[in-house]
């Protein structure tokens, strides 16, 4: 079913005798809108108070039975000819752009942001072609106004509103919401109410003049700068009090798309300078704090049993949120608040877990991580100093050893539970950046690490006894994954994948100074004390004695730290079924 069609039905059925004997006053509506804006238009050229006072009585009439909430206006096309005749959309976006428009009275600005919002939401769910090409007309200005009075915006009660309930509006006003708005932004769900600021008339605004809206009927239409800009100052201080790793934090993904595929360098650095430049009141340490929330929120949406590619849009916002941050204002900041090491505790949690279905959203989830630290390290070769031992400490800044190692450790066991074939999207990928190679090209970077910190023992010796202390927990495991997935890949090339990636692995704990035999002896002494779910921290190290772990009464094999960790294994794990198979055999 259409939009369109789906609105019309939804509405509730008019009495057929009295439609019969009414004939829509069309004319009528569309007059007095004409009014309106020769009011308008005619108190920006006097001083005369009247006019002013005429134009906002006329106002509070717009919603009148005889008006806009017509009941002849449940029809879709005869509300399409009243928008369109009455141009009563350019009329809203002529009055919030008037110099004065944050001078006005509290009412005022509310009851524009509010008909802007509605307006847009309506054309987009009816889906009003020739209206939405009015939107495209009207938003580079509407953006560039709003940005450049961003401070009025901040903390403005005329911008706040309860969320709409739809079982709340009166029958007459339901024509203003579209049938299509519930599947993009559900406002019913308990997740979306907010508090107050993030739910509000701006917000209804940014998402029909965004991908929820506006973009999804005209696709190809540019995306103004000041867009993106305002979107950067409302996610960073207008919903600040919103902790982004919430549930709530999900109810402001939508107004983000507009800052991914950002493809020339040149309009992100543009972008980035004039958002952060100093007096815009928008600050870098702010930024990288909400992508650390972002980051532990997909961490935590992964990290249950979704359908395949539900949460990619988060790990895609991410992926698009880390690349403005990597820009030359905002990497001390990066260094600061601990970007990289946010990222991988994110990565590490969902991959060790296992509990993914689909290939290519672990792949996603690996690549977000590992292009942050690509991009931090070409920041530091970029900007490296002819002494080592200031690269070192620039090095050190960004990255903690354990966190190098941990982020390679999951990309080879991706590698050898997923093999080189992760679905469509992935080979979409250039070669260069697909898994095989970009695990060679990171341990590459690992093993020049190694040298560095060994030429400079004093800024290198604490970083070299953190990737050694990170290679003590996953350099094994992976290792022999790894070399499992060599022996049993059914096809030569698989295998001989597997084989090189087994080598340089193997070289990266010698060059750390591990043994495989000493090592392997010590995972196996100390797996029985360890818990069996792989999601759970203390499967990756040794409790302390204090914890005491039950052994499954199944098998007898495994133990566990608790129950919660018990029964997640039994379910998300896999442990029914081989436990199940043990006690048949």
């Amino acid at each position: 079913m259409s939009g369109r069609s789906a609105l019309v039905h939804s509405q509730p059925p008019l009495d057929v005798g009295s439609a019969a004997k009414v004939t829509p006053d069309v004319s009528r509506i569309v007059n007095f809108i004409r009014k309106l804006d020769r009011l308008f238009r005619a108190s920006r050229l006097t001083t005369r108070s009247w006019t002013r006072v005429s134009l906002i009585s006329n106002l509070k009439l717009l919603k009148e039975p005889k008006y806009m909430s017509h009941p002849a206006l449940r029809d879709a096309d005869v509300l399409e000819k009243v928008y369109e005749e009455s141009r009563i959309l350019d009329l809203y976006h002529a009055m919030l752009v008037e110099d004065g428009f944050f001078s006005e009275s509290e009412g005022y600005i509310a009851h524009v942001f509010s008909e802007i919002g509605a307006i847009g939401a309506t054309i987009a769910g009816y889906q009003y072609q020739r209206l939405a090409d009015r939107m495209v007309y009207h938003a580079s200005s509407m953006w560039k106004h709003l940005w450049t009075h961003r401070r009025a915006l901040l903390n403005n009660r005329a911008l706040d509103s309860t969320p709409i309930k739809l079982d709340k509006l009166p029958p007459e006003t339901i024509i203003t919401y579209p049938a299509d708005l519930p599947e993009t932004f559900n406002l019913n769900s308990k997740s979306q109410e907010l508090q107050s600021g993030s739910s509000d008339r701006l917000y209804l605004i940014m998402l029909m003049y965004g991908w929820a809206g506006l973009y999804k009927m005209r696709p190809d239409a540019a995306v103004s700068p000041y867009h993106r800009h305002l979107t950067l100052y409302y996610w960073i201080c207008m919903t600040n009090h919103v902790d982004i790793s919430t549930p709530q934090g999900d109810t402001l993904r939508p107004v983000l798309t507009c800052l991914q595929n950002i493809k020339e360098d040149s309009t992100k650095d543009a972008l980035v300078r004039e958002v952060f430049a100093s007096g815009t009141g928008i600050d870098p340490a702010a930024f990288c704090i909400r992508i650390n929330q972002h980051a532990s929120r997909v961490a935590v949406t992964l990290n249950v049993r979704t359908p395949p590619g539900e949460d990619q849009t988060g790990l895609e916002m991410l992926f698009a949120l880390q690349d403005l941050a990597c820009h030359p204002l905002i990497f001390p900041s990066v260094a600061k608040y601990a970007c990289h090491e946010a990222s991988v505790r994110m990565t590490s949690q969902v991959l060790r877990s296992g509990i993914v279905s689909d290939p290519y959203t672990e792949f996603l989830l690996w690549y977000t991580s590992h292009m942050l630290s690509q991009r931090i390290m070409a920041y530091v070769h970029r900007t490296k100093s002819q002494n080592d031992s200031d690269t070192m400490r620039t090095l050190t800044s960004f990255f903690r050893g354990e966190d190098l190692i941990e982020e390679l450790a999951r990309g080879i066991d991706l590698l050898a539970r997923r093999g080189t074939d992760l679905g469509p999207n992935y080979h979409s990928y250039p070669r260069e950046s697909q898994l095989p190679s970009a695990l060679t090209g990171r341990i590459k970077s690992v093993q020049e690490l190694v040298v560095l910190t060994r030429f400079n023992a004093h800024a290198g010796r604490p970083f070299l006894e953190s990737m050694k202390h990170g290679a003590h927990q996953a350099w094994w495991p992976t290792l022999r994954n790894i070399q499992k997935a060599a022996y049993l890949a059914p096809e030569a090339t698989d295998r001989a994948v597997n084989m090189d990636i087994s080598r340089q692995w193997s070289q990266v704990g010698a060059a750390l100074g591990l043994s495989e035999e000493k090592e392997r002896k010590r995972h196996e002494r100390e797996a029985s004390r360890r818990c069996a779910w792989a999601g759970c921290g203390l499967h990756w190290s040794t409790p302390d004695v204090s914890i005491k772990l039950k052994t499954c009464r199944g098998c007898g094999e495994v133990s566990y730290c608790g129950r919660g960790c018990q029964k997640t294994d039994w379910n998300q794990g896999r442990h029914k079924d081989k436990c199940r198979n043990r006690l048949k055999s």
